[in-house]
């Protein structure tokens, strides 16, 4: 039986990203009716699937591939987890990610939405995990960080390994 994701695929492929200079965000070329765009970084942009509207898909530029392969390897070593989204599968293009909602606490901050002390205590938690099982937590910050119905939830975890 095939997984729900796997029928994204063909329509992942119709799309590509680009780095650019200057740590600047990625640019996306192309487009597919059944993925919107969640989310662009500097290395890679993430697709939510509209058809299975459970996962997410992190696209990384060409340049930038490498990474895929160390952002799944630290989502093996912190998983299971719930401060974390799960990585389902991995290729050396993309990540099949569980779509995660909720507000960044950066916009908490900037909508004036109540951040509860016990969101900041899970991040503390969650960064004391990542530290005993080995990984560097270097990049959590506040657009990594999302308020999940009363509950933090860290994205991007592609830099812990470096």
């Amino acid at each position: 039986m095939r997984n729900d994701w796997e029928k994204d695929i063909t329509s992942l492929s119709k799309i590509s990203v680009t780095s650019n200079p200057n740590n600047q965000p990625v640019t996306i070329h192309g487009a597919a009716e059944n993925l919107r765009c969640i989310g662009v970084g500097t290395d890679a942009a993430v697709f939510q699937s509209l058809s299975a509207p459970a996962y997410a898909y992190k696209l990384y530029a060409q340049d930038q591939q490498t990474k895929a392969s160390i952002e799944a390897q630290v989502y093996k070593t912190l998983a299971p987890s719930p401060s974390f989204a799960t990585c389902f599968a991995a290729t050396d293009e993309y990540l099949v990610l569980s779509y995660e909602a909720g507000i960044p606490l950066y916009d908490c901050i900037l909508q004036g939405i109540h951040i509860p002390q016990q969101v900041v205590d899970e991040v503390e938690q969650a960064r004391a995990y990542i530290q005993r099982n080995g990984l560097n937590p270097r990049d959590i910050h506040l657009k990594n960080i999302l308020l999940q119905n009363g509950k933090a939830k860290i994205i991007d975890v592609s830099e812990y390994l470096v």
